[in-house]
């Protein structure tokens, strides 16, 4: 048998059927205290009438944040695609991948013409000559 005890896990059909027993149980109890006179009848239709109105309100509730949810998620997607987009981030993003020695298609000599065409550089030494002699730019060595 597969199945999970921790709630944080569940879906949201499992929700709904976990309510139901809970509710189910609650009704049991209530009756059970109907009839063994702990409580009145009035008592318990007040006490059932008042768990409804709390769960149409959770009901509500859920539907609200969950449109509350829809409406902001791709907004704060798009700011963060912005941020992701700005050429210092780019440059950061860059220059990690160039440490992980991630793989940059093809993208690597424009990188280093762009680096040598900086004013503040006076030269880029590279351990390949022939490579250094591939590339435009006179700061390449």
């Amino acid at each position: 048998m597969n199945f999970s005890l921790n709630p944080l896990a569940w879906t949201w059909d499992q929700w709904k059927a976990a309510g139901r027993h809970g509710l189910t149980a609650l009704s049991a109890s209530l009756a059970t205290a109907v009839f063994m006179g702990i409580i009145s009848s009035a008592d318990s239709k007040t006490i059932l009438a008042n768990i409804d109105l709390i769960s149409q309100g959770v009901g509500k509730i859920v539907a609200g944040v969950t449109g509350l949810i829809t409406v902001l998620v791709p907004i704060y997607t798009a700011l963060r695609a912005a941020n992701s987009a700005k050429p210092e981030n780019q440059a950061k993003a860059t220059i990690k991948n160039l440490n992980e020695g991630v793989p940059l298609n093809g993208t690597k000599d424009q990188l280093i013409n762009a680096l040598a065409n900086q004013p503040e550089v006076a030269q880029v030494k590279l351990v390949d000559k022939t490579k250094a002699n591939e590339l435009p730019s006179p700061k390449v060595v």
